[in-house]
């Protein structure tokens, strides 16, 4: 059985594209894992700063104060103790994670000849394009590496079509989209017979989602809709979380409340009518969004209003289980969802069923498995 490196700085545990990527490669693979956090996971694992030598912090530190200086754009990936280890348990594959972390991967690729893949989250070259200094040194680091490496990679994972398109256009590599589909759930709509129609959005509250937008829309419609968001606070963000927070104790129809634990979330969502997602073309990652949290509306068989995202209406159209605003604005959202019913509303719930079957993390699973596994034959 071949061996498989997954390497990240994320937790693995509470990591859903990784979470889902392990349950893909784990029956065919010896999995090795480092990350951040991945010890009570059943396989081997190490903390990734462990691999950290004493010349490499050294290193970093001086990476560090170069940085401030300006004198050095990205600073380095510094983890000399994974050569040890790709020697030591014959790694096959390496999976990364990050992009910092593709210089790093080729230099291994070419010294043991090992198979690297990208699984990406995002297009990291406009990650932060709103940010100029960013784009002008990490940006244009990343746009460097996505022209002069990937190419080289064994295989490169995107999360959507236009991003897909985009790494083929300008940087002239093909790539595998492997959307963040949540795992096939068999509960059944929960058809509401009440008077107020619920409203669910969940996940990280960050500013650049404009989460202010969502509330100030249902907050105009009246006490018949009711907004719940089930915010994740992020821990670089702490201030604009006691933002939401604050305006959502001033708004009677819309509440802050507490997230559930990963594995529930499918179950929690359930209970409400409608998934809801207004997320600004801020950027590129936000205009081409296809986040984790449509498909775990869709695993719960909620009807879903979104923004005219083209990745997300394209799902949303192609199955019928919801609507698209016209534009971007608060009053196309606004007459979006006052032009939904209960019967509407319901039609769309039992349209998810069929897209639950065909858009869930066992089937891109089984893509991405077959697409590993062929790397190694």
């Amino acid at each position: 059985m071949k061996t498989v490196l997954i390497l990240s700085e994320r937790n693995f545990e509470t990591a859903p594209r990784i979470i889902r990527e392990i349950a893909a490669l784990e029956t065919v693979f010896n999995l090795v894992l480092i990350g951040s956090n991945c010890c009570n996971l059943p396989y081997t694992n190490y903390p990734i700063y462990s691999l950290r030598s004493f010349k490499d912090k050294i290193a970093t530190k001086i990476d560090s104060v170069f940085v401030k200086l300006k004198f050095l754009k990205v600073k380095k990936t510094r983890f000399s103790k994974i050569h040890g280890l790709i020697l030591k348990k014959n790694i096959d594959i390496l999976i990364i994670h990050e992009p910092h972390f593709i210089e790093f991967a080729f230099n291994l690729k070419k010294l043991y000849g090992i198979t690297v893949v990208f699984n990406a989250h995002e297009f990291h070259p406009l990650e932060f394009e709103d940010d100029s200094k960013w784009l002008k040194d990490y940006g244009q680091h990343f746009t460097d590496l996505y022209r002069t490496i990937l190419p080289h990679f064994d295989l490169v994972i995107n999360v959507c079509e236009s991003i897909q398109e985009k790494c083929t256009k300008e940087y002239g590599f093909e790539s595998l989209v492997i959307p963040n589909a949540a795992f096939k759930n068999a509960i059944s709509p929960k058809l509401s017979d009440k008077a107020v129609i619920r409203l669910i959005h969940h996940g990280m509250v960050l500013p650049g989602r404009n989460i202010e937008k969502m509330i100030e829309i249902v907050s105009q419609l009246g006490e018949n809709y009711q907004l719940d968001i089930m915010g994740v606070k992020n821990p670089s963000s702490p201030i604009y979380y006691e933002k939401i927070k604050q305006i959502c104790a001033s708004v009677s129809n819309c509440n802050l409340i507490t997230p559930v634990p990963f594995n529930n979330i499918v179950t929690f969502l359930n209970t409400y009518d409608i998934g809801f997602y207004v997320l600004e073309p801020s950027s590129f990652n936000n205009y081409y969004a296809l986040p984790n949290k449509l498909f775990e509306f869709i695993q719960a068989k909620l009807a879903i209003v979104v923004s005219p995202s083209p990745e997300m209406k394209r799902l949303v159209e192609k199955y019928e289980i919801g609507l698209v605003s016209e534009d971007f604005s608060t009053e196309s959202m606004k007459k979006t969802l006052l032009s939904l019913t209960k019967i509407s509303i319901t039609q769309y719930k039992q349209n998810c069923i069929i897209a639950a079957e065909n858009e869930n993390s066992e089937k891109y699973q089984s893509i991405l498995r077959s697409q590993i596994v062929s790397l190694t034959e």
